[in-house]
């Protein structure tokens, strides 16, 4: 994503990471431990362990911390407990994607890109499958 030129309407356009790029490391160890270091200090200031977003600026190369709030998955799993999960059966696939746990889910798939709506009405039940559009290029 870089900066868009000649005062239109977009800030910001797309373009795509050349495949000799997207074949090496997009740090350096250096700055590997500046992110450590700066995730340290903020899990330290709030006492909690938090998800931390980063990006690294094009022009100057410097990192910034873009935003940090609570992390609510991974710390909540019991350290000395490995859980694994198989599907005993099969059926018909109605939906994929990336899940942001591991867990196998089951229900009816519903497609909503407004979620407190979908949220408010009778449709909602706890094992409604929520497809969310993508938003970003992963």
């Amino acid at each position: 994503m870089v900066f868009a030129e000649g005062g239109t309407k977009t800030t910001v356009r797309n373009i795509p990471t050349p495949k000799a790029d997207r074949a090496r490391f997009c740090l350096s160890d250096e700055e590997v431990l500046e992110l450590a270091d700066n995730a340290v200090a903020i899990e330290a200031h709030y006492g909690r362990p938090m998800d931390m977003e980063w990006a690294k600026d094009g022009l100057d190369g410097k990192l910034y911390i873009v935003q940090a709030r609570p992390e609510t998955v991974a710390s909540q799993r019991q350290a000395s407990l490995f859980e694994t999960y198989v599907l005993d059966g099969g059926g018909e696939i109605v939906i994929e994607g990336r899940s942001v746990g591991e867990k196998i889910a089951t229900g009816e798939p519903e497609s909503s890109t407004a979620w407190r709506t979908f949220r408010s009405s009778n449709r909602a039940k706890s094992s409604s499958l929520i497809r969310r559009p993508r938003t970003g290029n992963r």
